[in-house]
């Protein structure tokens, strides 16, 4: 065959193409002139392609080709295409007959082979979800259930098995709030780690998210560089009672005296309103039967409240104050316990010496990983000891539970590692170590809070009399909350100036405009709140001493009335040293009292009117208080320290807010001048506890009664918005 030249060649594989009027299978040549060329490729190179159609062959240069489509691409298009079709059908049948989790995968096999039209995402995306909230409801997570029916929803508008599904969960709801959890034999909620026993299935996902954290954050915390880290193969076994009377029932005696426990060493046992605040407590018992396992109850305890890390100097002054008050044993005494529920001392001294001593020998004495050669050297000892002993009881089980076994390893390694062979020297470096913790640690945080607020970048600063505003807003919203912090000195000096508080130098104001901003701020002071959320409650900060509220997602009233409730706290900043002691309702009611009072729309601070919001019905949920019964009585009330307020926190807060409203206005001011001369005491480092009330206002016998009559009469002023 002669060899003409190449755009002759191209010249005629066109024509021919044309001539034929009928479209030709084949191998396609696009060229980079627009035109192209359909035939068999016969041979590649590459400088040229060959292409042959018929008796004519050609060869074509690769500088001149755009791109192929190979007639096999043809092929397996128009196969795919037919594939893709019976597929889709396939799909939506499996949909049709309710078998969610099987269609889904048709049509995510299709999108992973490129199929990427609006009907296989859309599908994909709905019968993932209904997959999701039928498998969800079937094992009565409720949360899950919901929140896959509302993304099946968002699919299609109109879908009746999603409508279905949150039908159901609607129906749990009303079980749940009718009796607290759902009726019968517990539900049973899997996850990677735990096996979850309950019967209040939105509890249950918090615990399962919670322990998840849990794990991953203890495991870190409790192993060093290079250490082992254990399969964890085995699941644990949570069971939540639905209260404290099941609880205690199921645990015996023990549960007379913890609220949460580990009844084995792969099993915890708690009730439902107490689940989530001991759960990392009682994870961190698992864990250490794991990877120290065979450790007496001080280590045990010692790491469970938190000894694996450097505590807050809060912690350290109690410790000083368990000291000061001799609470803590000898170390020579404190090894012999054997049990927390017999001992020559109370629980709350025992945990925090426990997290003393593990704290001491772990940041203290050169790290986590000789606290686990001394603990592990430990156990070799006492396992030696305990199989000599076996030999002379000719027994093929022993148990152990001899405390020489126990404290004589100890005792050893103390003195091997850590060079105590007399531990009056532990207990004086103990004592040592907690004073000097105290202090540089509050030095610490202080630092940190100085560095944090001068690092975050606000773009607005407004200074007045008192209060110096800094705020990511505009000037339309920061001036007017300036304009209301100074009306609020004003009237909250002239109410309470014979209650002696005293008021501090300029309090600083923060004001985020986003909630990510201060999601972001409240994080690096040491929360943890997740980015995500939506609305996150404001709050005043006794290191830098600024009140802290956010703008976004919550209206005017709102804003006015978190800003005085902040800033009260600022200007009473000497009655917050009883907040974690007897009288701490007076902090929050105090705040309450004047934040309540705050109406956007007006330019006065009318202290004896009540202005609510959505966010702050305090006299709507009043009522419903009264009506459950969840008023305490005011002699416990008033002694009742900070863990006692945050059982009920809500219920707290409005009790306080109604004693304090009471207290000012009840009986045209009846108690005012007896009240203000109990605030001063409390101001002057005093007691805030019943005893004190009464010397100051009078009989608790004589003014609960009135008390209870006025909380009848309370209502708001103004409507709610």
């Amino acid at each position: 065959m002669r060899r003409l030249s190449v755009s002759f060649w191209i010249l005629l594989l066109c024509v021919t193409f044309l001539v034929s009027g009928t479209p030709v299978l084949g191998d396609t040549v696009y060229l980079k002139s627009g035109r192209k060329v359909v035939g068999r490729i016969v041979s590649e190179s590459k400088t040229e392609v060959v292409v042959e159609r018929g008796s004519i062959r050609g060869a074509i240069q690769r500088k001149d080709i755009e791109s192929i489509e190979y007639d096999s691409d043809k092929r397996g298009s128009e196969e795919g295409r037919k594939n893709t079709k019976k597929l889709i059908e396939e799909g939506e049948e499996l949909y049709r007959a309710g078998r969610y989790g099987e269609a889904a995968r048709v049509f995510e096999r299709l999108k992973s082979a490129g199929e990427s039209s609006a009907r296989v995402e859309r599908m994909a995306k709905l019968c993932g979800a209904l997959s999701r909230a039928s498998n969800a409801l079937r094992n009565k997570m409720l949360k899950e259930a919901r929140d896959a029916a509302n993304e099946a929803l968002a699919a299609d508008k109109e879908n009746a098995p999603a409508k279905k599904v949150l039908e159901e969960v609607a129906r749990y709801d009303k079980q749940l709030a009718e009796s607290g959890s759902l009726p019968g034999k517990f539900l049973l909620r899997r996850t990677k780690h735990f096996l979850i026993y309950h019967h209040e299935p939105y509890l249950a996902s918090e615990v399962a998210a919670s322990a998840r954290k849990d794990i991953a954050y203890l495991l870190k915390a409790l192993l060093y560089d290079g250490c082992h880290r254990p399969a964890l193969k085995d699941k644990f076994k949570i069971t939540i009672y639905r209260d404290a009377d099941e609880y205690k029932e199921a645990t015996g005696s023990l549960g007379q005296l913890f609220h949460s426990m580990t009844t084995s060493k792969t099993e915890i046992a708690t009730y439902q309103k107490v689940a989530l605040k001991n759960l990392r407590h009682e994870i961190t018992h698992l864990l250490i039967h794991i990877i120290l396992p065979s450790m007496p109850v001080w280590v045990h305890e010692g790491l469970a409240t938190g000894g694996y890390e450097r505590a807050r100097s809060s912690t350290y002054s109690s410790a000083n104050a368990y000291l000061s008050a001799g609470k803590f044993l000898p170390f020579d005494d404190f090894l012999k316990i054997r049990t927390p529920d017999k001992m020559s001392m109370s629980i709350g001294a025992f945990y925090m010496q426990s997290r003393m001593a593990v704290e001491f020998l772990i940041f203290g004495k050169k790290g986590m990983e000789k606290f686990h050669r001394f603990a592990k050297r430990s156990r070799e000892i006492m396992v030696r000891d305990v199989n000599a002993w076996a030999k002379t009881q000719k027994k093929k089980k022993v148990t152990v539970r001899n405390i020489d076994w126990i404290e004589k390893p100890m005792r050893e390694m103390l003195a091997e590692i850590y060079g105590y062979a007399d531990l009056k020297d532990f207990d004086a470096d103990l004592k040592a170590y907690i004073k000097h913790r105290e202090k540089e640690a509050g030095y610490q945080e202080r630092q940190q809070v100085r560095k944090l607020d001068a690092d975050w970048k606000c773009t607005l600063r407004l200074d007045s009399e008192h209060f110096a505003l800094f705020t990511t807003c505009d000037k339309s919203v920061a001036a007017p909350l300036l304009a209301l912090a100074e009306r609020l000195y004003e009237a909250f000096w002239l109410e309470f100036a014979d209650a002696k508080i005293i008021i501090p130098g300029k309090v600083k104001i923060y004001v985020f405009n986003k909630v990510r901003e201060y999601v972001t701020y409240l994080n690096a002071h040491g929360h943890n709140i997740d980015p995500k959320v939506r609305l996150v409650n404001p709050h005043f900060n006794p290191f830098s001493g600024a009140a802290c509220v956010c703008r976004e997602n919550v209206s005017r009233d709102f804003l006015y009335q978190s800003t005085a409730h902040e800033i009260t706290h600022g200007l009473s900043v000497s009655v917050m040293n009883s907040f974690f002691k007897s009288g701490c309702w007076v902090v929050e009611g105090i705040a309450h009292y004047v934040g309540m009072s705050t109406y956007s729309k007006t330019d006065k601070i009318a202290f004896e009117k009540i202005h609510q919001t959505k966010y702050s019905a305090h006299v709507g949920f009043l009522k419903l208080m009264m009506k459950q019964k969840r008023v305490r009585p005011l002699r416990e009330f008033i002694n009742m320290g900070y863990n006692g307020f945050r059982k009920d926190f809500t219920a707290s807060n409005v009790q306080c807010w109604t004693l304090f409203h009471f207290l000012q206005h009840a009986e045209d001011g009846k108690y005012r001048d007896g009240f203000h001369k109990y605030l001063a005491g409390i101001c002057a480092g005093g007691k805030g506890d019943a005893a004190a009330f009464e010397k100051c206002v009078g009989e608790l016998s004589e003014v609960e009664p009135a008390y209870l009559k006025y909380l009848k009469t309370l209502k708001a002023s103004t409507k709610t918005r």
